[in-house]
């Protein structure tokens, strides 16, 4: 069965996308994909630094963002009365969020991902 792949990143948008999705997960009984790309520049940048990571910081990266996911599950989880029994699975792949989210989605049902008012 097709999933429901969801890009999640910390905005409220993406916090509004991942209830939608999560809503048509439960309507159709398909499977639940939250997907949440990430770079090391992009860290560094809200840091102030412009660098690439070294590999044991990369790793750390990485569990940044996988906690990203998780929280972001718990949030939507607990503003809901029933999780209709979703399947839910996770994927944090290294890169730009427009470039990852595509290939991660192929035969998917549905993609959902949140907008920002100022167009990003």
């Amino acid at each position: 069965m097709a999933d429901i792949v969801v890009g999640i990143d910390s905005s409220v948008a993406s916090e509004r996308a991942l209830d939608r999705a999560l809503l048509e997960a439960e309507l159709t009984q398909q499977p639940l994909r939250l997907v949440h790309a990430w770079t090391s520049a992009t860290w560094a940048a809200g840091s102030g630094m412009a660098m690439m990571a070294p590999v044991p910081i990369a790793e750390d990266l990485q569990r940044c963002a996988s906690d990203l996911l998780d929280e972001a599950l718990q949030k939507a989880l607990n503003r809901r009365t029933s999780s209709g029994g979703v399947t839910v699975t996770t994927e944090v792949p290294e890169g730009e969020a427009g470039r990852e989210l595509t290939p991660a989605s192929p035969a998917a049902a549905r993609r959902v991902v949140g907008g920002r008012a100022d167009g990003r």
